[in-house]
């Protein structure tokens, strides 16, 4: 069996550069976050040179389709409901979700993440609901009575 190995490492430490190959896909943008207006009714998603956008929700909304979006793309939409919560967000002709439209979660201060990939003719998208908020930890506030009342005497 070494004569199947042989070649291979033989090729492997070969000094010589092969052809070039096809370009790689397109390059992701920059890393910054661009909170969107929620001002009107219609928001907008320009995606020129922008990739991760978030917006805070203060009303029901329309995530109409972006523009200079290029094939391969890759985006990323924080949503955040407000204090008050129950606001909708509703998708252009663009946006497709697995089994149909996506509805955002609608709890006060919810967050979401919509991410989408552009095939060239629709945003393939899928939507991660309910991101909380880290629970702050106050020292001496752990209640071990309910962990002992399960049988768990010690933590490991």
């Amino acid at each position: 069996m070494s004569f199947f190995i042989t070649p291979v490492i033989d090729v492997l430490i070969s000094s010589e550069q092969g052809p070039p190959g096809p370009p790689g896909p397109p390059g992701e943008a920059e890393t910054s976050v661009v909170s969107l207006s929620d001002s009107d009714n219609d928001v907008v998603l320009n995606a020129q040179g922008q990739s991760n956008f978030s917006i805070r929700l203060t009303k029901n909304h329309v995530l109409l389709n972006p523009v200079n979006l290029g094939d391969g793309r890759l985006i990323r939409i924080a949503c955040t409901q407000d204090s008050v919560g129950k606001r909708l967000l509703t998708y252009d002709t663009s946006y497709r979700f697995p089994k149909g439209a996506a509805a955002l979660s609608t709890e006060a201060g919810a967050l979401d993440l919509i991410v989408c990939y552009y095939d060239g003719a629709y945003l393939l998208c899928t939507l991660y609901k309910g991101f909380a908020a880290p629970v702050a930890y106050t020292p001496g506030t752990f209640d071990f009575s309910a962990m002992q009342a399960s049988g768990l005497t010690a933590l490991i």
